[in-house]
């Protein structure tokens, strides 16, 4: 097999690309969130409609309307919930979720050992693993919450219109940063294997085991392999 090195470099070079694009697309994912909606109704999300299995991006805001409630699902994170006729901006990323109230009531429910920070008008909470359930009236001060001490300590989403089965995206998770490092590291190694038998070959053309047989007197060239 005769394989140039310009054609075994492009190959290298094509693995190290995509496993550079695999690495940045997997962490991106990391931060995104799924919207889970009741009864799979509409709510606004940076002035656009959106309802289940819908992205979240931090940073956007939140509104739902009367009758209908969301969840939002972090993986790795924790959880959002919202009842009807809230509003509040959304931000997360390394072991910290955010949330700005501006109306209504939400259950922050952050995951084992990741910061979560409510803020109002008038207060700001923080806990870490442990929910925060906040409401707020019209004039965004922090009015009592409707849900029992037992709730609110369990985190359940007892709010109305805002619990559903999480999407199985937002459950699974995904690849840690660790396993993606080693997955790419581990497609980049093969490709380098790849490379050196096939550069390997083209070096060594008899060690496929053919051994050219005698001159040919009539050609003056070895016979053919067979």
């Amino acid at each position: 097999m005769n394989i140039s090195m310009s054609k075994v470099s492009k190959l290298v070079a094509v693995a190290l690309v995509f496993a550079l694009t695999h690495v940045s697309a997997g962490a991106g994912a990391l931060l995104q969130g799924r919207l889970v909606t009741s009864g799979d109704r509409h709510i606004t999300m940076s002035g656009v409609n959106a309802k289940t299995g819908d992205t979240v991006f931090s940073g956007q805001t939140l509104d739902t309307p009367a009758g209908t409630g969301a969840s939002v699902y972090l993986a790795g994170l924790g959880r959002v919930e919202m009842a009807p006729g809230t509003s509040l901006t959304l931000s997360f990323g390394d072991s910290r979720v955010s949330a700005r109230l501006a109306a209504g009531c939400a259950i922050l429910a952050p995951g084992e050992g990741v910061e979560g920070v409510v803020e109002t008008k008038s207060a700001t909470e923080k806990t870490v693993s442990a929910p925060i359930n906040l409401c707020v009236d019209a004039e965004g001060a922090v009015v009592q919450n409707q849900q029992d001490d037992d709730d609110k300590k369990k985190g359940a989403g007892a709010i109305p219109g805002g619990s559903q089965a999480p999407p199985t995206s937002a459950t699974a998770g995904g690849l840690s940063n660790a396993a993606a490092i080693l997955l790419t590291v581990g497609a980049v190694v093969a490709f380098s294997v790849i490379a050196h038998e096939l550069i390997s070959d083209s070096e060594n053309p008899g060690a496929s085991g053919c051994t050219p047989g005698p001159i040919n007197p009539s050609s003056g060239l070895p016979s053919t392999c067979t």
